[in-house]
């Protein structure tokens, strides 16, 4: 299903699409695909779309000279939160925790006589 287009609009810039409400730039990041809402633009018109694609181009050339600051440009991006929560302490369980889970698993897994051998 194509989107409803604005007024003077025939088509949309590479990498530029709408998504709702919200109008999403994608490009390639770190070796993935990225696509990401630009929440900062409230109404999809002619004006808004060349603001994407022009945003659009201005990552693309900070990606190519190796200075994108992902958090500048999207600071409430998901992708970038599920990134950045990194536990800050090491892990609490210790090996004879991780025995103890691996013997809970195997004996549902296997049958009695080959858990208790």
């Amino acid at each position: 299903m194509k989107e409803k287009l604005p007024p003077g609009v025939d088509t949309l810039p590479k990498g530029i699409d709408i998504n709702g409400n919200l109008l999403r730039i994608a490009f390639k990041f770190e070796g993935e695909r990225r696509r990401e809402p630009l929440r900062n633009v409230t109404k999809i018109n002619k004006a808004a779309i060349a603001y994407a694609d022009n945003k659009r181009r201005t990552i693309l050339a900070e990606i190519k000279e190796n200075r994108f600051d992902y958090a500048a440009h999207f600071p409430d991006s998901t992708w970038l939160k599920s990134r950045l929560e990194i536990p800050n302490e090491p892990s609490k369980r210790t090996v004879q925790d991780g025995i103890n889970r691996w013997l809970e698993v195997v004996e549902v897994k296997k049958a009695h006589s080959t858990f208790i051998n």
